[in-house]
């Protein structure tokens, strides 16, 4: 509540969610929408639909599902969930990209932008330990899906529904260097055809994009992208190690052949030399860890229960996360 004193005006005007307290209208900017403290709701309807399956987004003026200790809203678009991300960014320098207010690359909606900011938070922190030594790049790469996984997490009813290929899409954009696309039914229909004459896409462009750098032009969510230095192989198992970004590769092996089957795992096996160490943790690690997320969606609509530990054990063999 507002309040003369420290708190506000003319000490200090970012308060609440380090937003701009403007005292002429006794309301709060967030950028798209403003705040009323006094009535603790917007002032305007939220621009997005609605989501039939999610009862709390009907009420079009609420803030954050009438709960702020648990959900935060950047802009006055999206509510989405603190949980692991404000516990691991707490002391973390501020991301230009994220900053509050800042507006999402072109061809970005604001609600991925959110989304994909919360992640990308989780990571960087993630590699930043890794690179500190304090925990090895195959736990990051553990601790990152299980951490990431209450922001693709929704309450329907008295179910939970889970987003499986939102976070895929997401953890292979920002770790992995990919940004997976979905061809129109023409290109999907010409490209399948000659996958089963050659055994090959003729433009595998259309399916995905391989992002070089943050700066990369041809991809909008190239700036979410870490790069290739986050991460090494360290407490990968010996045979999957070759002194380079292993969590990256798994990531993008992961990534194809999730949304894309055998066409994926055989586009990402052409660039491999058979029995290398990126082939075989392409081939036992990554699209097996796909067919069991996949076999686990399909069942239950979730993901597996235990994906950190599936990746400690299989990936590394061992339970410990420091070198």
């Amino acid at each position: 509540m507002p309040a003369q004193g420290s708190w506000t005006d003319p000490h200090n005007h970012y308060t609440f969610a380090g937003k701009e307290w403007d005292e002429a209208l006794g309301l709060y900017e967030f950028g798209v929408r403003l705040y009323d403290p006094w009535a603790g709701v917007w002032l305007t309807r939220e621009p997005l639909p609605a989501q039939a399956w999610e009862p709390r987004t009907w009420h079009r003026y609420q803030y954050a599902y009438a709960s702020p200790i648990s959900y935060y809203d950047l802009y006055g678009l999206a509510a989405l969930p603190y949980g692991a991300w404000a516990a691991l960014c707490l002391g973390q320098p501020e991301d230009p990209l994220c900053r509050s207010g800042a507006l999402p690359p072109p061809g970005v909606l604001p609600q991925t932008h959110a989304r994909l900011c919360a992640t990308r938070a989780i990571a960087l922190a993630l590699s930043q330990q890794a690179q500190a030594g304090t925990i090895t790049d195959l736990e990051a790469l553990a601790r990152l899906f299980e951490a990431t996984r209450p922001l693709y997490e929704r309450r329907v009813l008295f179910f939970r529904r889970y987003d499986l290929s939102a976070q895929v899409w997401d953890l292979a954009v920002i770790v992995g260097g990919l940004e997976i696309r979905f061809p129109s039914l023409i290109t999907l229909a010409r490209e399948g055809w000659t996958f089963l004459r050659t055994g090959r896409p003729a433009h595998p462009e259309a399916f995905f994009e391989i992002i070089d750098t943050p700066q990369d032009p041809n991809s909008p969510y190239s700036p979410y992208y870490l790069g290739f230095g986050s991460f090494q192989d360290i407490g990968f198992k010996e045979i999957y190690q070759d002194q380079s970004n292993q969590v990256r590769h798994f990531m993008a092996g992961v990534g194809l052949s999730f949304f894309y089957g055998q066409l994926g795992e055989r586009v990402a096996l052409s660039r491999e030399t058979p029995g290398s160490p990126d082939y075989r943790l392409y081939v036992e690690g990554a699209f097996a860890f796909a067919h069991l997320l996949e076999l686990y969606a399909f069942h239950t609509g979730g993901p597996p229960p235990d994906m950190g530990d599936w990746l400690r054990k299989t990936l590394g063999g061992t339970e410990g996360g420091v070198p």
